[in-house]
């Protein structure tokens, strides 16, 4: 756990989207929402019965009837914190009531199963780091009956020293974000952020109120004066502060931030020190709230097995005389490593050819993950990469350079107006399937794809395979026949030679001694024919 004490901040932008609405109007709250045109690119308005919500702006939303996966797309700055807010009230408009279940995801990572209700609405909440210029917010189809919509949609930029001990490569979901000693809801614009402050569950705790109307200094998390007036105290000075707090992810890390301050001015005698506990882990932290002056202790805790709840003490110290007191808090779950989601040169060469293709320019987010979308596959290489494209149908005229994308190996274009396919696909280094049928295509499918055993589907086009030329051994048969010919003329000229010095004798076996071979080889012309003679006459050839 880290104690921090710091300074005030100051304002930062928001944009708040009206799913469903028409946008242009202000709330009870001051806050100023804008139609949803241009953040998603398909879906349906649907209005709620006025005689179940006519509050602004919860009596709208978008429902995502056809495709698994439907985005909004907010700008953003990289390396930026944003809190998200997603808001859900299903309020029957469809009358059937079956409030939806599906789920929830930002960029390329998953954020919670979203569980609506009849006649309540839900919030999730998560702090993010923006990897890109953009983050998209996606509804997950999980149930084929379940049609996906969603009510409102807020982004607000954070401060860069805000929740400082969140990790870059992770996000936090918000479980409790709580005001101590009150029944009011703290939001905007008392929080210039935007984040929404209920009030705590009942509890047997005493409701106290400061005698001051604002901080003269607070925390880098900045919580709202409204929410630190208030705090709930124990009876006695002897007395802890046990507070439980249900989990519902039971095995992820927890973030939890504690906020204090002194309500009124102690005299000398008074003393108000407690130590905390965090599910009965002792961090070690010892706190005297200063007054009128915001105190923060932060911190992560990793829940143990089958830990359901996260229990929270604040016992008094040994030479405390005052019970310790406190103002709000604030619980998450951290999330998994964030994902970098998939190569950016494949969501480029995607985005080329959705853009050109009616039925596939709807899509947007993420292509692999969480969940690839319905026409493609991926593997699970970090970034993820696209293997497959399944575009059969999609009224494809031609396709744009897409070489980046090198671990594709299926391509099915089946039944689209193409007219010619482009070189760079036959390029392709791990491509194993094409089917390219039922396009008007006219050219040539180069050797290359016969020598790679690509298969090939080019039933219904113009596509002329060239088969791959065989290896000619013509110049090897004809050298060979020109050898063997000499040979055997060589052959039938020595066997000639012999029967005409010999006569009519009948030759049996040739032999020679080493010795006249050697006489043969160092003698001279006459040396030769003697040796011959005499060989002869030796018996050197045998009838």
């Amino acid at each position: 756990m880290i104690f921090n004490q710091a300074y005030s901040q100051s304002e930062y932008g928001y944009l708040n989207v009206d799913c469903g609405g028409d946008g242009g109007s202000i709330d009870d709250n001051n806050i100023r929402w804008s139609a949803d045109y241009g953040f998603a690119k398909q879906g349906y308005k649907k209005t709620i019965d006025k005689s179940i919500n006519d509050n602004y702006p919860m009596k709208t939303l978008r429902e995502f009837p056809y495709m698994n996966k439907n985005c909004y797309i907010l700008p953003a700055f990289i390396q930026q914190k944003y809190l998200l807010r997603a808001g859900f009230f299903y309020g029957n408009y469809d009358g059937l009531s079956r409030p939806p279940i599906f789920d929830l995801q930002f960029d390329a990572n998953s954020w919670t199963t979203v569980f609506t209700s009849n006649d309540q609405p839900v919030f999730y909440e998560a702090v993010i780091i923006a990897k890109w210029h953009n983050i998209s917010v996606c509804l997950q189809r999980t149930r084929q009956d379940d049609v996906p919509f969603i009510s409102t949609l807020q982004i607000m930029q954070l401060l860069p020293g805000m929740y400082t001990n969140m990790k870059n490569d992770h996000a936090l979901f918000k479980e409790y974000r709580l005001n101590f000693g009150s029944n009011q809801t703290v939001s905007y614009p008392d929080d210039k952020y935007g984040r929404i402050w209920e009030p705590a569950p009942k509890n047997n705790y005493k409701d106290i109120t400061a005698d001051f109307q604002t901080l003269l200094s607070t925390v880098n998390d900045d919580p709202p004066n409204a929410a630190m007036r208030t705090a709930i105290q124990s009876e006695s000075p002897s007395d802890p502060i046990l507070l439980s707090f249900n989990l519902t992810e039971f095995a992820r890390p927890l973030y939890i931030a504690l906020y204090f301050t002194e309500v009124s001015k102690l005299n000398p005698r008074q003393n108000r020190t407690f130590d905390i506990y965090i599910s009965g882990q002792d961090f070690n932290l010892q706190l005297s709230p200063v007054y009128q002056k915001c105190n923060e202790v932060h911190g992560y805790v990793v829940p143990t097995p089958g830990m359901s709840k996260i229990i929270l003490s604040l016992v008094p110290s040994e030479n405390s005389n005052m019970p310790p007191i406190l103002n709000a808090m604030e619980l998450f779950t951290v999330s998994e490593t964030v994902s970098s989601g998939t190569a950016p040169q494949d969501v480029f060469g995607l985005g080329l050819i959705t853009h050109f293709s009616s039925r596939l320019s709807q899509w947007s987010g993420d292509p692999c993950l969480p969940v690839p979308f319905d026409w493609i596959a991926c593997n699970q290489d970090n970034p993820s990469r696209i293997t497959a494209l399944y575009l059969a149908n999609s009224d494809i005229l031609f396709i744009s350079n897409i070489s980046d994308m090198q671990a594709l190996q299926i391509i099915d274009l089946q039944n689209n107006s193409l007219l010619s396919v482009p070189s760079f696909i036959w390029d392709l280094p791990n491509l194993k399937s094409i089917n390219l049928a039922y396009n008007d295509i006219r050219g040539t499918v180069p050797e290359s794809i016969v020598e790679r055993e690509v298969s090939l589907n080019i039933t219904g086009t113009n596509l002329i395979v060239i088969e791959p030329k065989k290896k000619s051994h013509k110049g090897l048969i004809i050298g060979l026949s020109v050898a063997a010919g000499i040979a055997l003329i060589g052959i039938a000229a020595f066997v000639f030679i012999c029967i005409c010095r010999n006569g009519e004798r009948k030759v049996s076996t040739v032999e020679i001694s080493n010795q006249t071979v050697t006489d043969t080889v160092n003698g001279s012309e006459e040396q030769l024919n003697n040796n011959v003679n005499d060989t002869t006459g030796e018996a050197g050839i045998r009838a």
